[in-house]
């Protein structure tokens, strides 16, 4: 051990007190904590200890003063069993250019061995002052930072749980990543998928349902699917197919919209690099031709300097049906933009339609008004709607109401006869005619299947009521007589071959007969030769009680 801050190993000869830079072939120090000209004559002192319970052995130098100079230093060597050695600076504030080695040789070299001019040897600092500070802690040993995360392995004496992952050292913060970030042995309870949607709580808004994480569809339901803050359907444009480079530039959307509607949120699709201010805008007009006032704008700084959705601060901007507006972002700093070309413009969305790109130039200040001539392509832009909403209270939302002004009207309801479509089915309205029968259910029509079943048809006696009145077969006075209810073999009622008529009464087109007698009546000859009265005496009697439908007899 040196005054002069340096250990040799070996050979007791003393260190020089003129340091030299590393490596040095004379009999020089092994290790140069602070190689400088220390004279502890002059103040402070030298300690060496054992510290058994660590293992390892401390040297301390305590307000050592050089002899020309108004400061003293404070540092120590720490040696660890298997070889491993920590330097640790507390005071380096000397004074006469020696402050923090400017006037000192810190490192290691092999001298005892004799191969430090083979290569076995260290330089950390040679009469430089910005290499080492105060506080600062040096490590030498052959157990790597494999991570680069400054801790080195556990199973080499290091503190790293994970010298694999730079995320994972002690003293880290945790992050949202289901892992143990500070090597404390603990992963938080946040960072537990408990819905196993692949999403821990810490980035999952619910982590009690699986269908709802930050890569969910926004579904219309009147809950936050996607995590976003928002909760509304997203209308985008399509994938982009080309790309530009450019600064000073406005791009946006031109949209018809055919019902009102609140935009909450815009995002446009960037790449930069660097962080720049982008204001989102919204433009609005009662025509299409424009021109187009600003009715919103709203600035934000953002990170451009990698390929991503720059999402606006919120809008709640409520758009007006029948109107034309233009969302349109604008920046000055040279960003990479996209855009798609369309085959067919303009695009139908669930609000309106978009109706094409809108695309100026040198813009260095977003003007107030625009002209309403859009271009041919739709740059990549999303829109969420805040249409997860029910404002006329009929219990259906917006996204899936077709008139969310008005309470009769919602996807749920029975479709009543009152000139609406109640039910949002156009197929279901009472003026649709589904069978094409020249009748709607409205107008009386009891079967919209089926053609032969309106207020207008003939009634047939085949036990359906087909002119809808309610009324089937003899208890409806409309029948017509002579309409065979069997199997039309015996079409002109002549008495033979119907193969069906096996009851002593029947209804063979609203006719009765006595099989017995062989008697008919009806609208032509009654029985097969001259009339019995017998029969037509019971007939009549019959014909009274008909519910019951009773036999004839002779």
């Amino acid at each position: 051990m040196s005054a002069v801050g340096a250990l040799r190993f070996g050979d007791p000869a003393d260190v020089a007190a003129d340091n030299t830079c590393l490596a040095d072939e004379a009999a020089e120090p092994d290790i140069a904590a602070l190689w400088d000209d220390f004279d502890p004559g002059s103040g402070g002192a030298t300690f060496a200890w054992h510290d058994a319970e660590a293992d390892r052995f401390i040297v301390s130098w305590d307000g050592v003063r050089r002899g020309s100079g108004s400061g003293a230093a404070s540092f120590q060597v720490h040696l660890i069993e298997g070889g491993e050695v920590e330097l640790h600076f507390e005071d380096l504030t000397i004074g006469g250019g020696h402050s923090y080695g400017g006037d000192a040789t810190v490192g290691f070299q092999d001298a005892a061995g004799g191969t430090q001019s083979l290569g076995n040897s260290l330089l950390v600092s040679c009469n430089d002052d910005d290499v080492i500070s105060e506080s600062l802690g040096l490590v030498f040993s052959s157990c790597v930072d494999g991570d680069g995360d400054g801790e080195r392995d556990e199973a080499c004496g290091g503190l790293d749980c994970d010298d694999g992952d730079p995320a994972r050292f002690p003293g880290n913060d945790e992050l949202c990543d289901g892992v143990d970030n500070n090597c404390d042995g603990v992963v938080p309870s946040d960072e537990v998928d408990g819905d196993g949607d692949g999403w821990p709580l810490c980035d999952d808004c619910a982590d009690d349902d699986a269908s709802t994480h930050p890569e969910a569809l926004e579904q219309c339901n009147g809950v936050d699917d996607d995590c976003d803050g928002a909760v509304g359907s997203e209308q985008g444009t399509p994938e982009a197919q080309d790309s530009n480079w450019a600064g000073a530039r406005l791009r946006g959307t031109k949209w018809r919209i055919d019902e009102s509607i609140e935009l909450s949120r815009l995002s446009v699709l960037l790449n930069g690099s660097q962080s720049q201010t982008l204001t989102f805008l919204v433009y609005e007009s009662e025509t299409e031709e424009g021109p187009f006032e600003r009715i919103a704008g709203v600035l934000d700084t953002v990170e451009t300097s990698d390929l991503g959705w720059h999402e606006s601060p919120p809008l709640g901007l409520r758009l007006e049906g029948g109107r034309y507006y233009v969302t349109a972002v604008s920046w000055l700093s040279s960003a990479g933009y996209f855009w798609a070309t369309p085959e067919d413009l303009p695009m139908a969305t669930p609000h309106g339609a978009m109706l094409g790109g809108v695309a100026l130039d040198s813009v260095w200040s977003p003007p107030a008004s625009l002209g309403g001539t859009p271009n041919e392509v739709l740059y990549s832009f999303r829109h969420t709607f805040s249409d997860e909403v029910d404002e006329d209270g009929d219990g259906s939302l917006r996204c899936d109401d077709c008139d969310d002004d008005d309470p009769d009207r919602a996807p749920h309801f029975a479709e009543v006869c009152d000139g609406i479509d109640n039910d949002c089915d156009p197929g279901t309205d009472e003026v649709a005619d589904a069978d094409a029968d020249g009748s709607s259910l409205c107008d009386g029509d009891c079967d919209d299947a089926d053609p032969g079943r309106h207020p207008d048809a003939t009634e047939q006696c085949d036990g359906v009521d087909h002119d809808c009145d309610g009324l089937v077969d003899l208890d409806d006075p409309d029948c017509e007589p002579g309409s065979d209810d069997d199997d039309a073999v015996d079409d002109d009622d002549s008495g033979s071959g119907d193969d069906d008529d096996t009851t002593a009464l029947q209804d063979d087109g609203c006719q009765w007969e006595c099989d017995g007698a062989g008697v008919r009546f009806g609208a032509r000859a009654i029985g097969q030769g001259a009339t019995s009265l017998s029969c037509l005496f019971v007939l009549a009697a019959v014909r009274r009680r008909r519910p019951e439908r009773t036999e004839c007899s002779s």
